[in-house]
Protein backbone atom coordinates (compact mmCIF):
# COMPACT_ATOMS: atom_id res chain seq x y z
CA UNK A 1 0.00 0.00 0.00
CA UNK A 2 1.16 3.46 -0.68
CA UNK A 3 1.25 6.06 2.07
CA UNK A 4 -1.74 8.05 0.77
CA UNK A 5 -4.06 5.04 0.83
CA UNK A 6 -2.76 3.94 4.23
CA UNK A 7 -3.34 7.39 5.73
CA UNK A 8 -6.82 7.48 4.18
CA UNK A 9 -7.75 4.09 5.67
CA UNK A 10 -6.44 5.00 9.10
CA UNK A 11 -7.95 8.52 9.25
CA UNK A 12 -9.86 8.77 12.50
CA UNK A 13 -12.27 11.45 11.25
CA UNK A 14 -13.47 9.16 8.42
CA UNK A 15 -14.21 6.31 10.83
CA UNK A 16 -15.95 8.65 13.28
CA UNK A 17 -18.12 9.94 10.44
CA UNK A 18 -18.87 6.33 9.51
CA UNK A 19 -20.15 5.72 13.05
CA UNK A 20 -22.31 8.85 12.87
CA UNK A 21 -23.61 7.67 9.49
CA UNK A 22 -24.55 4.32 11.01
CA UNK A 23 -26.41 6.08 13.83
CA UNK A 24 -28.22 8.39 11.42
CA UNK A 25 -29.12 5.50 9.11
CA UNK A 26 -30.89 3.84 12.04
CA UNK A 27 -32.60 7.13 12.93
CA UNK A 28 -33.64 7.52 9.29
CA UNK A 29 -35.32 4.10 9.37
CA UNK A 30 -37.27 5.11 12.47
CA UNK A 31 -38.31 8.43 10.90
CA UNK A 32 -39.58 6.60 7.80
CA UNK A 33 -41.83 4.49 10.04
CA UNK A 34 -43.04 7.56 11.95
CA UNK A 35 -43.73 9.37 8.67
CA UNK A 36 -45.81 6.40 7.50
CA UNK A 37 -47.85 6.58 10.70
CA UNK A 38 -48.39 10.30 10.19
CA UNK A 39 -49.61 9.75 6.64
CA UNK A 40 -52.11 7.09 7.74
CA UNK A 41 -53.34 9.04 10.77
CA UNK A 42 -53.71 12.29 8.80
CA UNK A 43 -55.70 10.47 6.10
CA UNK A 44 -58.01 8.90 8.70
CA UNK A 45 -58.41 12.28 10.42
CA UNK A 46 -59.35 13.98 7.13
CA UNK A 47 -61.64 11.09 6.23
CA UNK A 48 -63.71 11.50 9.39
CA UNK A 49 -63.43 15.22 10.18
CA UNK A 50 -62.88 16.65 6.65
CA UNK A 51 -60.10 18.79 8.16
CA UNK A 52 -56.38 18.30 8.71
CA UNK A 53 -54.79 18.10 12.14
CA UNK A 54 -52.76 21.32 12.53
CA UNK A 55 -50.32 19.97 15.11
CA UNK A 56 -49.68 16.95 12.91
CA UNK A 57 -49.09 19.24 9.91
CA UNK A 58 -46.53 21.23 11.88
CA UNK A 59 -44.75 18.12 13.13
CA UNK A 60 -44.74 16.46 9.70
CA UNK A 61 -43.31 19.63 8.18
CA UNK A 62 -40.51 19.63 10.75
CA UNK A 63 -39.97 15.89 10.27
CA UNK A 64 -39.71 16.35 6.50
CA UNK A 65 -36.95 18.90 6.94
CA UNK A 66 -35.23 16.60 9.45
CA UNK A 67 -35.34 13.69 6.99
CA UNK A 68 -33.84 15.97 4.35
CA UNK A 69 -31.04 16.94 6.75
CA UNK A 70 -30.41 13.27 7.53
CA UNK A 71 -30.14 12.40 3.85
CA UNK A 72 -27.85 15.34 3.18
CA UNK A 73 -25.47 14.12 5.89
CA UNK A 74 -25.69 10.46 4.87
CA UNK A 75 -24.91 11.24 1.23
CA UNK A 76 -21.92 13.51 2.08
CA UNK A 77 -23.74 16.60 0.79
CA UNK A 78 -23.43 18.21 4.22
CA UNK A 79 -21.00 17.99 7.09
CA UNK A 80 -23.57 19.39 9.55
CA UNK A 81 -24.84 16.68 11.87
CA UNK A 82 -28.63 16.77 12.25
CA UNK A 83 -30.61 16.53 15.51
CA UNK A 84 -29.67 15.44 18.26
CA UNK A 85 -26.35 17.17 17.50
CA UNK A 86 -28.14 20.28 16.24
CA UNK A 87 -31.43 21.99 17.01
CA UNK A 88 -34.68 20.38 15.85
CA UNK A 89 -35.71 21.88 12.48
CA UNK A 90 -38.49 24.43 12.39
CA UNK A 91 -40.28 23.58 9.14
CA UNK A 92 -39.63 25.05 5.70
CA UNK A 93 -37.90 28.12 7.14
CA UNK A 94 -34.89 25.93 7.93
CA UNK A 95 -34.74 24.68 4.33
CA UNK A 96 -34.44 28.25 3.04
CA UNK A 97 -31.25 28.73 5.05
CA UNK A 98 -29.60 25.67 3.47
CA UNK A 99 -29.15 27.28 0.02
CA UNK A 100 -30.61 24.22 -1.69
CA UNK A 101 -30.55 25.56 -5.20
CA UNK A 102 -27.16 27.23 -5.44
CA UNK A 103 -26.09 25.10 -8.41
CA UNK A 104 -29.42 25.14 -10.26
CA UNK A 105 -29.71 27.31 -13.35
CA UNK A 106 -33.12 28.82 -13.89
CA UNK A 107 -34.31 29.45 -17.41
CA UNK A 108 -36.84 32.03 -18.54
CA UNK A 109 -40.38 31.61 -17.28
CA UNK A 110 -42.64 30.08 -19.87
CA UNK A 111 -46.35 30.75 -19.89
CA UNK A 112 -49.02 28.33 -21.06
CA UNK A 113 -49.09 27.74 -24.77
CA UNK A 114 -52.27 28.83 -26.46
CA UNK A 115 -53.27 26.89 -29.53
CA UNK A 116 -55.92 27.65 -32.11
CA UNK A 117 -59.33 28.53 -30.75
CA UNK A 118 -61.65 25.54 -30.64
CA UNK A 119 -65.34 26.02 -31.32
CA UNK A 120 -67.93 23.77 -29.62
CA UNK A 121 -68.63 20.50 -31.39
CA UNK A 122 -71.26 20.56 -34.10
CA UNK A 123 -72.62 17.19 -35.25
CA UNK A 124 -69.75 15.34 -33.56
CA UNK A 125 -66.95 17.36 -35.20
CA UNK A 126 -64.95 20.12 -33.59
CA UNK A 127 -64.51 23.29 -35.56
CA UNK A 128 -60.99 24.68 -35.37
CA UNK A 129 -60.20 28.15 -36.56
CA UNK A 130 -56.57 28.01 -37.63
CA UNK A 131 -56.40 31.30 -39.51
CA UNK A 132 -57.40 33.63 -36.70
CA UNK A 133 -55.43 34.27 -33.55
CA UNK A 134 -57.41 33.82 -30.34
CA UNK A 135 -58.05 36.93 -28.34
CA UNK A 136 -56.72 37.03 -24.80
CA UNK A 137 -60.25 37.34 -23.48
CA UNK A 138 -61.56 34.25 -25.25
CA UNK A 139 -58.60 31.85 -25.02
CA UNK A 140 -59.16 28.98 -22.60
CA UNK A 141 -56.19 27.22 -21.04
CA UNK A 142 -56.14 24.39 -18.52
CA UNK A 143 -55.30 25.37 -14.96
CA UNK A 144 -52.55 22.94 -13.91
CA UNK A 145 -53.23 23.24 -10.17
CA UNK A 146 -56.98 22.69 -10.19
CA UNK A 147 -57.47 20.77 -13.42
CA UNK A 148 -60.22 23.20 -14.47
CA UNK A 149 -60.18 25.39 -17.54
CA UNK A 150 -59.84 29.12 -17.11
CA UNK A 151 -59.86 32.10 -19.40
CA UNK A 152 -56.41 33.38 -20.25
CA UNK A 153 -57.54 36.87 -19.30
CA UNK A 154 -58.21 35.73 -15.71
CA UNK A 155 -55.60 37.18 -13.43
CA UNK A 156 -53.53 34.32 -12.06
CA UNK A 157 -50.79 34.75 -9.49
CA UNK A 158 -47.48 33.30 -10.75
CA UNK A 159 -46.58 29.89 -9.33
CA UNK A 160 -43.32 31.22 -7.89
CA UNK A 161 -45.23 33.80 -5.84
CA UNK A 162 -47.68 31.17 -4.61
CA UNK A 163 -44.86 28.83 -3.59
CA UNK A 164 -43.01 31.50 -1.66
CA UNK A 165 -46.21 32.60 0.09
CA UNK A 166 -46.94 29.02 1.15
CA UNK A 167 -43.37 28.48 2.32
CA UNK A 168 -43.41 31.68 4.35
CA UNK A 169 -46.53 30.82 6.32
CA UNK A 170 -46.19 27.86 8.61
CA UNK A 171 -49.91 27.97 9.42
CA UNK A 172 -50.96 27.36 5.82
CA UNK A 173 -53.02 24.26 5.23
CA UNK A 174 -53.34 22.19 2.05
CA UNK A 175 -56.51 22.56 0.03
CA UNK A 176 -59.44 21.17 1.92
CA UNK A 177 -61.47 18.37 0.33
CA UNK A 178 -64.64 19.58 -1.32
CA UNK A 179 -67.84 18.63 0.39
Amino acid sequence: MDNEMKSSLTATDTWVRGLYMLLFAVIYSVTEFVLGLIVVFQFIHVLFSRDTNDRLLDFSSDLSVYIYQLLQFLTFNSEAKPFPFAVWPNGPEDLESLDLFDNVEVGPEVGPEVGPEVEPEVDGEANVESNSEPSAASAVVPDVETGANRSQSDQVEPASTKASAKASTKDSKPDQPMG
